[in-house]
């Protein structure tokens, strides 16, 4: 039975890429997306903290400052309202908390949380109705992990008052790292390859696909940025020390690429005043 893109809705354009994680792509809008089945699909327990220990443990501060200017500079507003979707253990909202107290701050994700002056609600994006509106909604690196990436927006949409900001965090697929991990598998080296589309991953965005699902529900692309993660961010796989030290030089490598070739992509929208 044919596959149809998410994002463009071609059903003539998307073919098999990888018939062993099931991994179809789009040759019309460059997306690329993961089926897998209710028993495949990942759940986040604290094994899933564990195997991502390196993530969650060094947070991107740089890209949290960031996001930060982005949003401040374009709503001036006391007890401006911002709300982190798919949150995880909330260290984005932790630091703006304590950069910035004057924030009204909210999460919400599927692992409860607590801490104090952050509002958080325990549940999904796809499903809870928050009741507000926002001035401004961050999610980051929680997209690829979304199913149905069209309601996703949509319902971030929704808690946006008008002229509000969504920043959107993702990887970039069309980045060197991607492009590395694909010619490694052909030499017969898995894991890179396996680790960045691994089957928590269910869509792999390029910048052109992010860019066209945002605007197909009516917001307003401001920025875009490519850039990379802390290097000790990595998590690698399990294996000897000769492997991990080559693993580690090969990542400082591709770190040292300019940033338009990051792994990562956060986008700056807005909802317009009349959407």
């Amino acid at each position: 039975m044919g596959k149809t893109c998410s994002i463009c809705n071609s059903d003539k354009d998307v073919v098999l890429q990888d018939s062993v994680l099931n991994r179809y792509g789009c040759n019309k809008c460059h997306h690329s997306f993961t089926v897998v089945t209710e028993e495949q699909r990942t759940r986040y327990t604290d094994d899933y903290y564990e195997t991502h220990a390196n993530w969650f443990n060094h947070p991107n501060y740089r890209l949290f400052d960031f996001i930060h200017s982005q949003v401040i500079s374009r709503i001036r507003k006391d007890g401006l309202k911002l709300i982190d979707v798919g949150c995880g253990t909330g260290d984005f909202l932790k630091y703006l908390r304590k950069k910035d107290p004057s924030l009204d701050l909210y999460g919400i994700d599927l692992r409860p949380n607590s801490y104090p002056g952050i509002a958080f609600v325990r549940g999904d994006i796809l499903r809870e109705n928050i009741g507000m509106k926002l001035d401004a909604v961050t999610s980051l690196a929680a997209i690829e992990h979304v199913d149905d990436i069209n309601l996703f927006i949509e319902n971030i949409k929704e808690l946006l008052a008008p002229g509000g900001i969504l920043v959107i965090m993702t990887d970039n697929t069309g980045g060197v790292f991607y492009s590395a991990a694909r010619l490694l598998k052909k030499m017969g080296i898995k894991a890179p390859y396996e680790g960045l589309y691994e089957l928590a991953h269910l869509h792999h965005f390029t910048n052109t696909s992010l860019r066209k699902l945002l605007e197909c529900h009516g917001l307003e692309v401001i920025s875009r940025k490519n850039h990379n993660y802390p290097l000790r961010a990595i998590n690698y796989p399990s294996c000897g020390t000769l492997m991990r030290v080559a693993y580690m030089c090969g990542a400082g490598a591709l770190f040292a690429f300019p940033s338009r070739f990051g792994i990562l992509q956060t986008v700056v929208c807005r909802k317009k005043k009349d959407g």
